[in-house]
């Protein structure tokens, strides 16, 4: 895996992305995120804690994103780097990069969208249960 300094940019220019025009912090919960854009188009960049960095941890994280993609359930799997890498580990953590999802706030009080969005829950869990981590494996 690459590995840089405690740089966004830095990290960013592993990437095959074009320019990138401008970063804003973005919300979360769990590490830092930043909505990049670039002259490819619009970005997620995410920095994980040293908690949830283990190279288990990531196999597990990164295998289950693509099962879930090949699986045609609607999620952002992480981009490659120019090396091929899926993530940079950093002293601090780990940076991903992945597309950005433009997304809508939920109406609670529409129920079509909680029906949706219960459909949307239970195919998720039905396909993730079929998941097989790499570490299982060995």
């Amino acid at each position: 895996m690459a590995t840089v300094d405690s740089d966004p940019d830095a990290v960013l220019a592993l990437y095959d992305i074009g320019e990138v025009r401008g970063m804003s912090a973005a919300g979360g919960t769990a590490g830092k995120t930043w909505k990049v854009v670039s002259s490819s188009g619009d970005y997620f960049l995410r920095l994980r804690g040293v908690r949830t960095s283990s190279e288990a941890r990531l196999r597990f994280d990164h295998g289950l994103r693509d099962h879930l993609v090949g699986c045609g359930v609607p999620t952002a799997a992480a981009l490659a780097t120019k090396e091929g890498d899926r993530w940079v580990r950093m002293e601090e953590g780990v940076y991903e990069l992945y597309p950005f999802v433009v997304g809508r706030a939920f109406d609670p009080e529409s129920e079509e969208e909680i029906a949706a969005a219960a459909r949307g829950l239970a195919e998720y869990h039905r396909v993730a249960a079929e998941y097989r981590s790499p570490s299982a494996e060995t």
